[in-house]
């Protein structure tokens, strides 16, 4: 009888026993949760480029109202691994936003920028020319190109250059779309990269920058497959060509599918003259070639430039980044303070 009451209370310590081993098992897959990664979107800088990766190695898109909902700190790793969190183009990246993974975002050269808004606005898309053309039709009309698919005829240059470019609507509209997506009241006009960005992605080097990003975002401790399609085909091309990119016409990854917003126009020197080009990099935007050591008008050629690498919630002065464990070992090949551009895609 004794014995028959002893087997039942091991057999009964021995079911807790196991209870309670996968609840300690599940407690610790949350409290090891790796990073989020967090995009914010700028538009016409090579958003839909970087959008096609994600969806590959992060199928599920988190918007704000998921994440607002979350203790990010208690999703388990599977979701954190296989999701991504998109803060919308007109949306402001946040200080919380910041706080809840790792974030990345692209930049642009502001003439080139502004070319690729006017000729993609050419094709009668996106939401800036459909604004202009509620509120002025004939000025639209007359301001954007008529000449596809490049729209560098004499007369749509002249349509960009005199009529588009100067108008009081568009004259600083990149700067003020920048002070809404990652500015601060407090701070005023930039002097350096915004805190609130880990790592920036650039049209003008757009697959190393890409990696740079990603391999930062693993060594700080998210996952990336780096076995997704688009993604491992990128890191065969860096390989094979040294690390220099070759652009094919209208598909700027250099593979998969044609993009049809890649071929919206020639190369941007064709339509900046030296006094617009002067306009530029003098004008509201000049903050933009300072703060990201951009050479010039249309030059994809980049200056080193410095940032502090952002502390993070929880962490103490003159701690390391965390690492993911069980995570692929892959040497980062850029940094932000080092990545000069070896030519630029002009297809964006």
């Amino acid at each position: 009888k004794r014995t028959t009451i002893f087997s039942c209370i091991l057999a009964t310590n021995s079911v807790l026993f196991q209870k309670n081993l996968l609840l300690f098992e599940k407690m610790s897959n949350i409290t090891q949760s790796p990073l989020l990664l967090i995009f914010k979107h700028n538009p016409k800088a090579a958003g839909g480029s970087i959008f096609d990766v994600l969806k590959e190695i992060k199928p599920k898109t988190l918007l704000r109202r998921d994440v607002k909902a979350m203790n990010i700190s208690m999703v388990e790793s599977e979701t954190i691994n296989k999701s991504y969190f998109r803060i919308h183009e007109f949306d402001k990246l946040r200080t919380e936003d910041s706080e809840k993974g790792f974030v990345i975002s692209s930049m642009r050269e502001p003439c080139s920028h502004y070319l690729s808004l006017w000729s993609y606005g050419s094709t009668k898309t996106g939401g800036l020319f459909w604004d202009m053309m509620k509120n002025d039709r004939n000025w639209t009309l007359s301001a954007y190109g008529k000449n596809a698919p490049l729209f560098d005829s004499d007369e749509d240059i002249a349509s960009f250059r005199d009529i588009w470019l100067k108008d009081e609507k568009i004259h600083g509209f990149l700067a003020q779309r920048f002070h809404r997506s990652y500015g601060n009241e407090k701070l005023g006009d930039f002097d350096s990269p915004p805190d609130q960005v880990d790592c920036w992605i650039f049209v003008e080097n757009f697959q190393e920058s890409l990696v740079t990003c990603l391999k930062q975002y693993e060594r700080e401790g998210g996952y990336v497959m780096w076995e997704a399609p688009l993604l491992s085909k990128m890191l065969q091309q860096l390989e094979e060509k040294n690390h220099r990119i070759l652009y094919v016409k209208n598909n700027a990854l250099g593979f998969g599918e044609t993009n049809p917003q890649n071929s919206h126009h020639s190369k941007c020197s064709k339509y900046f003259d030296d006094s617009t080009a002067h306009a530029i990099e003098t004008g509201p935007e000049s903050f933009i070639y300072t703060m990201f050591g951009y050479e010039g008008c249309c030059k994809t050629g980049r200056k080193q430039t410095k940032r502090r690498r952002r502390k993070r919630q929880g962490e103490k002065n003159g701690s390391k980044p965390r690492i993911a464990e069980d995570t692929k070992s892959h040497d980062i090949l850029y940094t932000f303070d080092n990545t000069i551009s070896q030519g630029g895609n002009e297809r964006f």
